[in-house]
């Protein structure tokens, strides 16, 4: 965690008032982007939210798809987060955070939510790819402490071209792998991979929002 590190957060009775969910949706209209909405985003020090569930951190989770098959990754064992070591991943993400916000505009916060899925994606990923993005749900995970305080948004990137290189020393044995091959490395998954392992099917077939949907 980088000191002095603020993050993008929406209070979490928010999203009871809208209908509390475990798992993932793909109810995109009736949760987003209302979930998002300018009113009830601010920047909070990532120290005090990090254990605090009256909040929910906003991350970006982005799979890449080419063809029939995801791109599926290892996080090595000196990755900085040690809850995610040695764990297999198909999402890509990370926080938006203060930095990424610039006012003005009509939508300044979505606006840093873009440019923090731009970013995190290039810090860990070379994408030498024409790509069509949309968003096809939101992931909400209770189970766990970690999961009580984050809230996941989940994208595609459809690559024209499996041409994908490693940008984080921290990420091994990258590979593209169907469903089926997926699944039988579900035990090694992280959680939110797993959900949207799980959900893979419906995913696919969702027609989700693009950023430009949203006017950013």
């Amino acid at each position: 965690m980088k000191e002095h590190e603020e993050v993008l957060v929406f209070p979490t009775a928010h999203l009871i008032e809208l209908g509390l969910f475990q798992g993932m949706t793909l109810d995109l209209q009736k949760y987003f982007p209302r979930l998002l909405e300018e009113g009830s985003l601010q920047f909070m020090p990532r120290g005090s939210v990090e254990r605090n569930p009256n909040f929910k951190q906003i991350i970006p989770y982005v799979l890449l798809n080419h063809l029939d098959a995801f791109l599926c990754y290892t996080r090595s064992k000196d990755s900085g987060d040690e809850r995610l070591r040695d764990l297999t991943s198909i999402g890509v993400g990370g926080h938006v955070n203060a930095d990424d916000f610039s006012a003005g505009g009509k939508k300044p916060f979505l606006t840093a939510y873009a440019k923090a899925l731009r970013r995190e994606v290039g810090e860990e990923l070379h994408v030498e790819s024409e790509y069509q993005d949309r968003i096809v749900g939101l992931i909400n995970d209770d189970s766990n402490e970690v999961g009580m305080v984050h809230l996941g948004v989940v994208h595609i990137l459809r690559l024209r071209q499996p041409n994908v290189r490693i940008a984080n020393e921290e990420l091994e044995a990258i590979e593209f792998l169907t469903p089926e091959k997926l699944r039988t490395k579900r035990k090694s998954l992280e959680s939110w991979s797993q959900i949207c392992l799980d959900n893979l099917g419906e995913i696919v077939d969702s027609a989700g929002i693009t950023l430009e949907k949203l006017g950013i």
